[in-house]
């Protein structure tokens, strides 16, 4: 025999087997490559892990909620594109989110080895999660491998199996994957991840995912006590747990943390308070608290009149204001204890780029633009990571360094191309400067690469993109394609954001002098959102253009009784008492927009309007130096605006009363 011929066996085997020292990165990563499959279907795609091979037929084990849709056909694919049609799923007992699954190949793909006990793996330890996530138009597996640290591991694995936190950033479609410790072994299956993991349909900045800081996985001991129960042998004897250590703030991490994806947001937080008590030095511990807080008021936000009032604030293109910043000082309590909690975590481990990233976040919120900056300047120190360029690209795009945003939003695009929340916070950039086609362009990526089960991150891409079609004057098609959501699944699954869609149907209606189906859809939001300024405001634009002026000033009042700082609710509900010649209500209202307006960037056209109302007001009264003033401020503001047209128009008044006297 030529022993020659046995070298590449040789070698493979010496590739497969367990380490039994600590291996690189790219050496676990060359291990995971070769066993780690892609599960495809109708459905989000996910991972698993091969685990067994006879023959040409490979048993899998991944999440059973990858497969759990017995509607669906499934398809294992590997790292080269080769595998098969799975033909065969069975889940394992007691509710636990595990399954195994076969296909069979003609290819040699190899089979994982597994850790002996992963109760042994402690907080601090390096993991490693491989996989194949979402990517944008799937035409080949697109492998993925990702390092990070483990922060809890329990030693009484939750119902559905899940033991292990650890800390490593995760995508869509990581689900089922294998996680992996320094040895080339696996010691987990994951199953809820980073991002998926987010409240999506309720997040404050809902074109930024920042980082959960935590992924929840089941441990290898537990497949191994339960594989006889799904047809497995060899495992439940060389595989179960050898310790009986105990971990009471592991358990109560992994138990919060299980509440926290469950929305059972008072339970959480009171698992991290016991967490906290027993070991106060827990950096993690602060970390999920605060998370825990800042979800605990999704709901609450996603149905708060100042988040839907911040979606129509595009209308107006108010970018001054931020809905944000007046959400955030309702429930500034709340957000301020989580707030708390992210620097006590920080105290504790300054490198958390979570907690740093968490932090950032409800600065951003309050408005706190460069304490936020200072933040992701750290995070970005330690790591250049998509969610740190983004979240800084967000807080300069507020501070309005327009170039700042620009360059971090295109880093965070270098870093990862198909992530469709990037090009948002870009079309949010576009429409600052209302460059409206690019930003529009933009949204058309986003919607081209978005999963389509993220339908409330659909809706939110698709009504930015009708308030840039709107913005850009095309009325007609940002009407057709409000239309076309309204009527979408998508919008169903947020109800609370209906009044919005009516909302903007019924100004895009106004604009095309459709009055009727304006009015219309305007009373269906008045119904659905009665507490929302903008919708009354809206309302009686409408009734101006149709001359119904006490219609009209009984919705702006209601209005500014809702918001009183609503500057263009005053200024037009004093330019209709002008028109009714009700002189003595007319300056009060306008002296009040005037002053509301005054100092703001983006309402400068609205104030050039005030002081040519409140001129024109103040002329017909005979108080002819206050409406000389008045219409020579207007002419200022109305050059800063290059409006030629206005300019010359109000010019030949004023030249007309020099030289009448009148």
């Amino acid at each position: 025999m030529k022993y020659s011929l046995l070298l590449p066996i040789v070698g493979a085997l010496a590739i497969y087997a367990p380490a039994t020292h600590a291996l690189s990165a790219p050496e676990v990563a060359k291990l995971a490559k070769q066993s780690t499959i892609r599960i495809e279907s109708a459905a989000s795609p996910g991972s698993g892990v091969i685990i067994q091979k006879s023959g040409n037929s490979y048993t899998v084990l991944t999440a059973a909620h990858v497969v759990r849709n017995r509607n669906n056909t499934y398809q294992a694919m590997a790292f080269d594109g080769g595998g098969g049609t799975i033909t065969d799923i069975k889940e394992f007992p007691n509710r636990v989110d595990l399954a195994i699954v076969r296909f069979t190949s003609n290819k040699n793909y190899a089979v994982a080895k597994l850790a002996k006990d992963s109760s042994e793996v402690a907080e601090g330890s390096t993991v490693y999660v491989s996989g194949f996530p979402v990517s944008a138009v799937i035409t080949e597996a697109i492998f993925n491998f990702t390092e990070g640290k483990v922060s809890a591991n329990s030693s009484r694995p939750l119902s559905d199996g899940y033991s292990l936190v650890y800390n490593n950033n995760t995508l869509p479609g990581h689900s089922g994957g294998p996680v992996w410790n320094d040895r080339g072994e696996v010691i987990g299956i994951h199953g809820k991840g980073d991002i998926d993991s987010k409240q999506q349909s309720s997040e404050i900045n809902p074109n930024i995912r920042v980082k959960t800081g935590f992924n929840l996985g089941i441990g290898i001991n537990t497949f191994a006590q339960l594989s006889g129960q799904v047809g497995l042998s060899g495992f439940g004897g060389t595989t179960v747990a050898t310790t009986n250590q105990t971990r009471p703030v592991d358990d109560l991490l992994v138990s919060g943390l299980f509440k926290l994806q469950s929305r059972n947001f008072n339970g959480a937080i009171a698992d991290f308070d016991r967490a906290i008590q027993l070991e106060p030095t827990r950096a993690t511990a602060y970390q999920y608290r605060g998370k825990a807080r800042a979800y605990s008021l999704q709901e609450k936000i996603l149905q708060n009149s100042a988040y839907l009032s911040n979606l129509y604030g595009q209308l107006l293109n108010d970018f001054d204001q931020d809905g944000d910043v007046l959400l955030y000082k309702q429930f500034q309590p709340e957000l301020r204890a989580a707030l708390a909690d992210y620097n006590q975590a920080l105290k504790l481990d300054p490198k958390s780029s979570a907690s740093l990233q968490g932090a950032a976040e409800i600065h951003i919120g309050f408005g706190e633009y460069p304490q936020a900056i200072q933040l992701l300047n750290r995070a970005l120190q330690l790591k250049p990571e998509t969610e740190t360029y983004a979240l800084r690209a967000n807080a300069r795009l507020k501070s309005n360094d327009i170039p700042g945003a620009t360059a971090d939003i295109n880093k965070a695009i270098g870093l990862s191309s198909k992530d469709h929340s990037l090009y948002g916070v870009r079309a949010e950039i576009y429409s600052k400067q209302q460059q409206f086609q690019k930003a529009i362009q933009d949204y058309d990526r986003a919607l081209g690469l978005v999963p389509k089960n993220e339908r409330f991150r659909i809706l939110g891409y698709s009504i930015s993109k009708v308030t840039a079609k709107f913005n850009a004057k095309d009325y007609k098609g940002a009407l057709t394609d409000i239309t076309s959501v309204i009527d979408s699944k998508d919008a169903q699954s947020a109800p609370a954001l209906t009044p919005t869609l009516y909302m903007l149907r019924g100004v895009l209606n106004f604009n095309l002098d459709k009055l009727p189906a304006a009015i219309q859809d305007i009373n269906v939001a008045a119904k659905l959102d009665p507490k929302n300024s903008i919708i009354y405001f809206f309302r009686g634009a409408i009734y101006v253009k149709q001359e119904k002026y006490p219609l009209a000033q009984a919705d702006f009042q209601k209005s500014i009784q809702l918001t009183p700082d609503f500057a263009e609710a005053h200024i037009l509900l004093g330019a209709t008492y002008v028109i009714q010649t009700e002189f003595a209500k007319s300056i009060p209202s306008l002296d009040r927009g005037i002053q509301l307006a005054e100092g703001k960037t983006s309402k400068r056209e609205l104030l050039a309007q005030g002081y040519e109302i409140r001129g024109y007001a103040h002329l017909l009264t005979s108080k002819r130096s206050q409406a000389i003033a008045d219409l020579k401020r207007s002419v200022q503001l109305y050059k800063a605006l290059k409006n030629t047209a206005k300019v010359k128009e109000i010019q030949s008044r004023l030249d007309n009363m020099k030289n009448t006297g009148g």
